[in-house]
C-alpha cells in the first residue's frame, strides 16, 4: 500500500473518532481520543499522566495505560506505535491489539462448567460462535487506536525498540472470604508505559534504580 493511501486511510479513521461505524478490525479499529483530564473515561483503558518516572539514570514524564484482563489472556495483548502511520499521527497514536473474546467466553466448558442447567439453545449458539471465530482470523483480534491530544508528542523511551511498548502487570486476588462466590477470584492488571518526548532529565548515578512500573498502577 502506498504511503499516500496509508496516510489518507488512517487519517480518516482517526479523525472520524466515534462518529463513524467502527468494528475493531485492523483497518477499522476502535478509535479512542484520550481524555487526560479523566483517566477512567477512555473506554476499556485508563490513561494516567505520570511525572518523574525513573529509568536508566533519567526521569521522564509519561503515560500509564492500564486495563484488567483474565490471567490466561495476558501474553496476547500488545501495544505498539504503528510503523506505517504518517508522521503527524505516529507520534501521538498507540495501537493496541487484543483477543476479540474474553478467555472465559471461548468455549462452553469455561463459561458453563458450574452452570449445567443453562439451556441447550444457548450452548449451541456459543459453540457455533466459537467455531466461526476460530475459522476467521479477522474475528480473533480486536484493535484499538489511542489518539492523544495534539499537544502531546510520544517517545518510546522505556522500550528497547522504537515501536513496542513494554508490558507490565500487577497480579490481583480477591480472597474467598471477601466475595459472594466463596472462592478465590484472580485477575491481572495489565499496563504499558510511554514517555513524552524531550521530557528526560539526567539524574545522579547513585539515584538510579530499575524502573518499577507497578508503582504507577494506582
Amino acid at each position: 500500500m502506498e504511503d499516500s493511501t496509508v496516510s489518507s486511510m488512517f487519517s480518516g479513521v482517526v479523525q472520524q473518532g466515534n462518529q463513524g461505524h467502527q468494528d475493531g478490525t485492523l483497518i477499522n479499529p476502535f478509535v479512542i481520543h484520550v481524555d487526560l483530564e479523566f483517566p477512567e473515561r477512555n473506554r476499556e483503558f485508563e490513561v494516567e499522566r505520570v511525572k518523574g518516572i525513573i529509568h536508566k539514570q533519567h526521569t521522564h514524564d509519561g503515560f500509564h495505560i492500564r486495563t484488567s484482563v483474565p490471567p490466561p489472556n495476558l501474553s496476547l495483548w500488545e501495544a505498539t506505535i504503528p510503523e506505517d502511520f504518517p508522521e503527524y499521527w505516529k507520534n501521538r497514536v498507540i495501537q493496541v491489539k487484543a483477543p476479540s473474546r474474553d478467555y472465559w467466553f471461548r468455549s462452553r466448558s469455561e463459561l458453563y462448567s458450574k452452570h449445567p442447567k443453562i439451556d441447550q439453545m444457548t450452548m449451541r449458539k456459543l459453540d457455533a460462535t466459537h467455531l466461526k471465530v476460530k475459522k476467521d482470523i479477522n474475528r480473533q483480534w480486536t484493535y484499538y487506536l489511542l489518539v492523544f491530544p495534539e499537544s502531546v508528542e510520544l517517545a518510546n523511551a522505556f522500550s528497547d525498540d522504537d515501536f513496542t511498548l513494554p508490558r507490565g502487570y500487577v497480579p490481583m486476588k480477591v480472597p474467598a472470604a471477601n466475595n459472594k462466590f466463596d472462592e478465590d477470584l484472580c485477575g491481572v492488571g495489565l499496563f504499558w508505559i510511554i514517555a513524552e518526548k524531550d521530557s528526560g532529565t539526567r539524574i545522579a548515578a547513585e539515584d538510579d534504580v530499575p524502573t518499577d512500573y507497578s508503582q504507577t498502577f494506582k
